[in-house]
């Protein structure tokens, strides 16, 4: 009889208390938290004690370009509200090139807000093409043209399956000139 084997899974949670967030684009961000039972019990608690109630659970997206952050000094910020069991968030923060960091916590019915964690700062990229140029990087003007071609970028406007078609034929001519080199008789000047 064979042994029965438990099949591994991961866990539902380690315990943490942490978002984490991270660059999608120059628009969007993604955030990922954890926060333990025992931590939102303790945030309620506290929130009771002050004579309010907790309303709702939220993700605060602070714009911190430029600012070091100590809970104030945000350019600006927004709430999103967060429903069901949620634990992660893409975030339309609708600027390229600035600075993010996010708190997820609970907001009071007096709008107070009890922060459980917050996040790394991450900043966005900018929109378009980089206007630094690396000498290391650039290439004669002749062979960026070849390139440029071999690319399909001549059959600009083309769909798809043309430019496929017009680099399978150049392929087909390049194969087919460099297999009729190597079988000619004529050898650089020289008879075989």
């Amino acid at each position: 009889m064979k042994p029965v084997s438990k099949e591994f899974r991961f866990p539902p949670g380690y315990g943490d208390n942490r978002i984490v967030l991270l660059i999608r684009d120059p628009w969007w961000i993604f955030a990922y938290w954890e926060i333990s039972r025992a931590k939102e019990e303790a945030a309620a608690r506290n929130i009771e004690s002050r004579g309010q109630k907790a309303a709702r659970s939220i993700l605060r997206v602070y714009d911190v370009t430029d600012v070091i952050f100590n809970g104030t000094g945000a350019h600006l910020y927004f709430d999103i509200e967060l429903k069901d069991m949620a634990n992660n968030w893409y975030i339309n923060v609708k600027s390229p090139d600035r600075s993010w960091l996010v708190e997820i916590g609970i907001l009071a019915s007096n709008n107070e807000f009890f922060p459980l964690a917050r996040s790394n700062t991450v900043r966005t990229p900018r929109f378009g093409m980089s206007e630094m140029f690396d000498e290391k990087w650039m290439m004669q003007e002749d062979e960026y043209w070849r390139i440029f071609g071999f690319s399909g970028g001549f059959g600009a406007g083309k769909g798809s399956l043309e430019v496929r078609e017009t680099a399978k034929r150049r392929l087909e001519e390049q194969v087919s000139s460099g297999i009729s080199s190597v079988s000619s008789p004529m050898r650089r000047g020289r008879a075989v």
